[in-house]
């Protein structure tokens, strides 16, 4: 598969925008490089790419993605991120290993949050054997795996283990981080979404442990919730 981060190479580079890149760089705080494309043009330069590998195994999901985090641009992440987001369903349950080396490298909320969402998670559910690994990242000390672990379940919809995201939401309550706080807060809301009974529960579930949640974790849990 590296092959085809060689022809995303061919195709992003030259379509660059130095401009732009400067803008997205300044946005992400410039911590990462960019080539300059917006995400239409570069999923429209991507998309000839990938019908090319259209069936891929595991093991050549995991080397795209590698190919593309070792690339300095940001865009190339992306590119991955979609790529795997398409075909996470193929994944060994090896791959979860890989998944939490790429949540832990060059790590920030844009990249994260669709590897927790539609890898971690698509592989946990339907593996869910790899909870413990799940559980292990909830307290590991890192904010991206903890972040990670909160929001693996956001997409589940009905097959949400609700016990286990109040658990957890309890358990990093009172983590000092933005990005953990934020977390909590918005699993909360998705299941408070699903009806009133569930907006119910998490009212209750705040109200319990309201000396432990900050106020960030609060006001995004309830945010436009149904009343």
């Amino acid at each position: 598969m590296n092959a085809a981060v060689e022809q995303l190479q061919q195709v992003f580079e030259p379509a660059g925008d130095t401009a732009r890149a400067q803008a997205m760089s300044s946005y992400m705080r410039g911590q990462f490089d960019f080539v300059g494309l917006a995400s239409p043009r570069r999923r429209a330069l991507q998309a000839p790419v990938w019908k090319a590998f259209p069936d891929p195994t595991s093991d050549e999901i995991v080397a795209l993605v590698d190919g593309c985090w070792e690339l300095p641009s940001r865009e190339y992440q992306y590119a991955a991120l979609d790529y795997l987001s398409r075909h996470a369903w193929r994944l060994d349950t090896s791959a979860i290993v890989d998944l939490e080396r790429w949540i832990v490298t060059t790590s920030w909320w844009d990249t994260v949050d669709v590897l927790c969402r539609h890898g971690a998670g698509v592989l946990v559910r339907a593996n869910p054997a790899l909870g413990p690994v799940i559980d292990r990242w909830l307290r590991s000390g890192n904010v991206w795996l903890i972040r990670s672990a909160i929001l693996h379940q956001e997409r589940w919809g009905t097959a949400m283990d609700v016990d286990w995201v109040f658990a957890a939401c309890a358990l990093q309550g009172e983590h000092h981080d933005f990005f953990v706080r934020k977390a909590i807060g918005w699993v909360l809301r998705t299941y408070a979404h699903r009806g009133p009974t569930e907006a119910d529960e998490v009212r209750s579930f705040i109200g319990d442990h309201a000396d432990r949640l900050s106020g960030l974790s609060k006001r995004e849990a309830m945010m436009r919730v149904l009343h």
